[in-house]
C-alpha cells in the first residue's frame, strides 16, 4: 500500500504543484522548484517499491498480485484527488493566472504519464472511471 500510495498520490501532488509553477503570485511561483524536487524523491520511492513487488514478488517483499491490488486501490483515489472535472474554482484560478490547467487537463496528463509506467511493471491500470467518487 505504501508504495502504491506514494507512486500514485504523491504524483498527483506533483501535478498540483506544476499547475502553479508559473503562477501570477510570485512567492508561490518561487517556492515551486524546491517543493517539486522534494516530491520527486517520493515518486521514485513509490515507483521502485511497486516495480520490485511486481517483478520480484516474494523475493522482494510482496507479490505481483498484491502490487496489482494496490494499483486497483490507489489509482482511482489518485484520479479523484484532482477534483471535479468541471470545477468553476479551477477555471477561475486559470483566469486569474494562478493555475495552468483545469482539473481534467491535469488528470489527463497524469493518466498519460502513469499508463506506460504501470505497463512497464507488468501491471494493469483499471479504467479511469473505476471506483471513482469525484468525477
Amino acid at each position: 500500500d505504501v508504495g502504491a500510495f506514494t507512486c500514485f498520490v504523491d504524483r498527483v501532488g506533483v501535478y498540483q504543484l506544476r499547475a502553479f509553477q508559473e503562477c501570477s503570485y510570485g512567492p508561490l511561483a518561487r517556492a515551486m522548484p524546491l517543493m517539486l524536487s522534494e516530491e520527486q524523491l517520493h515518486l521514485n520511492f513509490g515507483y521502485n517499491v511497486l516495480r520490485r513487488m511486481a517483478q520480484h514478488g516474494p523475493a522482494y517483499a510482496g507479490s505481483k498480485e498484491e502490487a496489482q491490488e494496490a494499483v486497483r486501490k490507489w489509482y482511482p483515489r489518485a484520479l479523484d484527488m484532482f477534483g471535479h472535472s468541471n470545477s468553476e474554482t479551477s477555471r477561475k484560478a486559470i483566469n486569474f493566472g494562478l493555475k495552468r490547467w483545469t482539473n481534467e487537463e491535469a488528470r489527463e496528463r497524469y493518466i498519460r504519464e502513469v499508463t506506460p509506467l504501470v505497463a512497464a511493471m507488468g501491471l494493469e491500470l483499471p479504467a479511469p472511471e473505476f471506483d471513482r467518487r469525484v468525477l
